[in-house]
């Protein structure tokens, strides 16, 4: 137990130092200090006859070992001459604490003060007076002694300081992993030790952890995005080396400053770095802690065994990372080991100087072919696509599996033209992809859409990069599918442009902007109104009443915004047809239902729900259109018409003859009309192919039993030509633009009477 000396007076009272004695001290100062120096050289000297002290000077230069004599010598002089001063005692309890952090033990600095006694004897000896030789002798051997007992003190205080500094470190690692959340990242464990130890202790400056891939010649991915230290390159780049000796020896490397020194490393304020390698189950991972300490010889006496521990806790962290590393039914890289390669890879391209092509693959209707055929053949076109991208790529490119049914590629060292590798790269994976499939006996038709971007052409961090690739891959997606899209400041504007429509859409929701205009449909036989199209628009605050259809093309793949859009739609379309039932209207009003929202699982409550807030006559007025241009799952769309039909409702396919499958939906689909595109009837008049497509069209729909509607009719000779070939009924310019609802009716009774002229109709 180490004693509480607070200052001189203390120091007298403990060990009974009167002034007498004190001042025959200093009247033979000059006596006692005679040969300080001799003596600290012949101190040392005999000290490092002893194993355990020549350990304790093994790593000390000259010129440190020249320190502490002159040291040793002003120590002895000061006690002599300043008895127990405060700046006395405060210099041996410096000492003290020195001796903790070298490793010296209390005995060994108790056998010094024997070597003072006797020292100091020799030198009270010359003094021919007897008692004063014995008064004096006593007065030294107090003197030394209370020295002893401050020197005793501050290795007390340091050793303490210790005791603590252990305690919160391994405090530190319990509660890290208390505080673990469910779903993190194994990784975040290990930043968040090393991002608390400078902060929870008084003696690591900073930590940091990084991990290594087997295939990275040791390129490292710092632990869950933890930055680089604040050094120099030189000097990080040194240190790395250092780690990468410790990972290939598989040992543990301590670094003293004087190592530091050797190796030119001045880093301020730290005199030793441990260095602990690590690697998990599998040496799939491999990683290395690195801690730089402000205080000598913390390792080595007693943070050891706490670095130790971190290491074996990495190594855990690096087990539970590889086990979930990898997609379980394709066994390609998940998301988690691709970000680490692209954030090594970015790396390599900035010392080597090549480029870097990131690429996201996203499936395109792989959804239909899940709930057509089921998961199981849903994994099964997983597992072959995988096998297809694979054979566009190189053996050392990545190919990922980021989820679902998107796909990442990561392709390196790439040199000349990087924009036009990409493209042909994108053009190969996209035609291996529209090979069919084959399915358990059953064909089955796929494309990808394909966002890319370059680094360093796009000079972003890993994230950025892959959200700009799925940016033009959501953009080639929008242009058609089966494409490829490079990110570029133009796309993203672009894009930044579609989000402000989106937002538009949205704002025109919330504060019901949306209203409905009316197309009129007239009947090619008499001119009287059959039916209007209710065409979405937006009251802009500043752009006046604009229409909605370039907003509802941009989100028709977002089901939740197509539902929501079409709720609307429907609400105020029954709420019109009662209004005109109310002032003898009888016509039909003909809804354009987006794809997603029709073979949404919600449509029939939806319907249900709508319909049922008004009269039941409101079912047989309305028409659901659906574009031909629409991706239909057969299976599910003839179960939502087939109960929209039951309903009391008609269908109509809208755009007919601009899809993949007209015929296919005309033989399968329970419609009741057809509505034949405008790009067909704008040139039906000197265009005989147009006109014979459309002749033939009218014709099957006849057979069929289908009434055909012809949109886009301009001119009175379009009209006549439709009438001539059987068509039903029309709607276009010619008649009227679509208009509000007050304005149906006038319009529709002069068109009658233009039509009752025109053809002379009684």
């Amino acid at each position: 137990m180490a004693v509480n000396v607070r200052g001189p007076a203390g120091l007298v009272d403990f060990i009974g130092l009167d002034e007498t004695a004190k001042n025959l001290v200093l009247k033979y100062a000059a006596v006692l200090t005679r040969e300080a120096d001799k003596f600290s050289d012949e101190f040392y000297d005999y000290l490092m006859n002893f194993s355990e002290m020549q350990a304790v000077f093994a790593n000390m230069n000259p010129a440190s070992l020249e320190r502490l004599h002159v040291n040793q010598m002003k120590h002895l002089v000061s006690l002599i001459t300043d008895g127990l001063s405060e700046g006395h005692v405060e210099s041996s309890r410096r000492i003290g604490r020195a001796h903790h952090l070298w490793n010296v033990e209390p005995a060994w600095a108790a056998g010094a003060y024997s070597l003072y006694y006797r020292h100091l004897s020799k030198q009270i000896f010359r003094i021919k007076n007897r008692s004063v030789r014995t008064a004096l002798r006593s007065a030294v051997v107090s003197l030394l002694l209370a020295d002893l007992a401050i020197q005793l003190e501050g290795y007390a205080q340091a050793r303490a300081q210790d005791d603590h500094e252990i305690r919160v470190l391994f405090d530190l690692l319990i509660e890290s992993f208390n505080h673990a959340q469910s779903g993190e990242k194994p990784d975040a464990l290990l930043r968040r030790l090393a991002q608390s130890l400078p902060k929870r202790t008084g003696h690591v400056v900073w930590a940091w952890y990084g991990l290594t891939d087997r295939r990275m010649s040791y390129e490292f991915i710092p632990a869950d995005g933890m930055a680089q230290p604040s050094v120099d390159n030189r000097t990080w780049n040194l240190l790395i080396g250092e780690c990468v000796d410790a990972l290939q020896n598989r040992r543990r490397k301590v670094l003293s400053h004087l190592d530091l020194g050797r190796m030119g490393i001045d880093l301020p304020g730290v005199r030793e770095i441990g260095i602990f390698p690590f690697e998990g189950m599998g040496r799939v991972y491999r990683g290395v802690g690195m801690a730089a300490l402000n205080q000598p010889g913390y390792l080595s006496r007693f943070a050891l065994g706490f670095f130790d521990s971190m290491a074996r806790i990495g190594a855990l962290v690096l087990t539970l990372r590889a086990q979930n590393l990898r997609d379980a039914l394709t066994g390609l890289p998940n998301r988690t080991l691709y970000k680490d390669r692209l954030s090594v890879a970015r790396s390599r391209v900035d010392r080597e100087q090549t480029k870097l092509i990131v690429g996201m693959i996203d499936l395109d209707l792989f959804k239909e072919i899940n709930d057509g055929l089921g998961h199981s053949a849903g994994d099964l076109v997983l597992c072959e696509t995988t096998k297809r991208i694979k054979s566009c790529l190189r053996a050392g490119d990545t190919l990922a599996r980021m989820g679902g049914d998107e796909f990442a590629i990561l392709v390196g060292d790439i040199r000349g033209d990087a924009a036009l590798k990409s493209a042909e790269l994108a053009t190969r994976i996209n035609q291996a992809l529209c090979e069919p499939f084959n399915v358990d006996g059953m064909t089955v038709h796929l494309s990808a859409s394909i966002g890319l971007s370059i680094y360093p052409d796009d000079y972003s961090d890993s994230d950025t990069l892959l959200h700009h690739a799925d940016l033009a891959m959501y953009h080639a997606k929008q242009s058609g599918r089966s494409r490829y899209a490079l990110f570029s400041a133009e796309l993203a504007r672009g894009i930044d442009e579609r989000a402000d429509r989106i937002n538009m859409l949205r704002i025109a929701m919330r504060d019901e902007l949306l209203v409905l205009h009316y197309q009129p449909i007239v009947d090619l036989e008499n001119g009287r109104l059959v039916g209007v199209e209710a065409l979405l628009r937006i009251v802009h605050p500043t752009q006046g009443v604009i229409s909605a259809g370039p907003l509802l093309e941009i989100v028709e793949d977002d089901a939740v915004l197509i539902r929501e859009v079409g709720r609307i739609v429907l609400g105020k379309a029954c709420e019109q047809l009662m209004a005109w039932r109310e002032v003898g209207g009888d016509f039909y009003i003909s809804v354009n239902i987006g794809a997603r929202h029709i073979m949404h699982p919600a449509w029939a409550a939806d319907l249900n729900e709508i319909l049922g807030r008004h009269d039941s006559l409101v079912r047989s007025r309305l028409v659901v259109e659906i574009t031909e241009r629409a991706p239909l799952d057969v299976k599910t769309a003839y179960a939502a018409f087939d109960f929209t039909r039951n309903q009391g409702l008609r269908l109509a396919l809208d755009d007919f003859g601009t899809g993949q499958a007209s015929l296919h939906h005309l033989q399968r689909l329970p419609i009741d009309y057809v509505k034949i595109d405008r790009s067909f009837v704008s040139s039906i008049t000197e265009d005989y192919r147009d006109r014979a497509i459309v002749g033939g069209v009218i014709g099957t729909c006849r057979m069929l039993g289908l009434a055909c509607i012809a949109e886009g009719a301009e001119t009175d000779d379009q009209m006549l030509v439709l009438s001539e070939l059987g068509c039903f009924a029309a709607q276009g310019f010619r008649i009227s633009p679509a208009v509000p609802a007050d304005a149906v009716l006038d319009i529709a009774g002069e068109w009658l009477e233009h039509w009752q002229r025109r053809y002379e109709y009684s």
